[in-house]
């Protein structure tokens, strides 16, 4: 199963085809706790808070858990690190694999936007599974945004405040 936001996300349809006959495993910080003891969950991985009735329902199904929040790049990079760990297997060493290579390619980027004069940034619309629904400034997107020499023209809101200009 996949979250329900991923499910929608265009570019990932076009990646992954299959996502779209995909059941939504979560949505938001719900979880469809049927769909996974239906497909024999190992593992649920949750990205945002959990909610102590979400939590609940999978202790009771026997289901472990792993809650990850990255609202920015550092963020991110630990949450790959848990996910790695908590697979277990090869999974921590490939990790460490990913955020080394995840840090070179930060390194790489922020070398390459120092050199471009402020009043060059680029403004950058970022928008999330939608073309109106945009993120803050406490975002990965604006993270990412601001490390490239450009500026994130909505990310301007307020701190974890998601708006749907529809």
């Amino acid at each position: 199963g996949v979250p329900g936001g991923v499910k929608s996300d265009l570019i990932l349809q076009q990646m992954w085809p299959e996502l779209l006959t995909e059941p939504v495993s979560t949505s938001g910080s719900i979880v469809n706790i049927e769909e996974l003891m239906a497909r024999n969950c190992d593992l649920a991985i949750v990205r945002g808070q959990l909610e102590a009735t979400e939590s609940n329902k999978l202790t009771r199904a026997g289901i472990p858990y792993v809650v990850v929040s990255y609202e920015g790049v550092e963020d991110q990079l630990d949450a790959i690190e848990l996910i790695g760990h908590a697979l277990g297997g090869d999974c921590p060493e490939a990790s460490e694999r990913l955020v080394a290579y995840y840090r070179d390619l930060i390194a790489r980027c922020e070398d390459r936007a120092q050199r471009v004069p402020q009043a060059e940034w680029m403004q950058v619309y970022h928008a999330i599974n939608g073309a109106l629904l945009t993120d803050a400034s406490n975002s990965l997107g604006a993270d990412w945004i601001g490390r490239v020499a450009c500026v994130d023209v909505s990310a301007s809101m307020p701190a974890n405040e998601k708006t749907d200009f529809d």
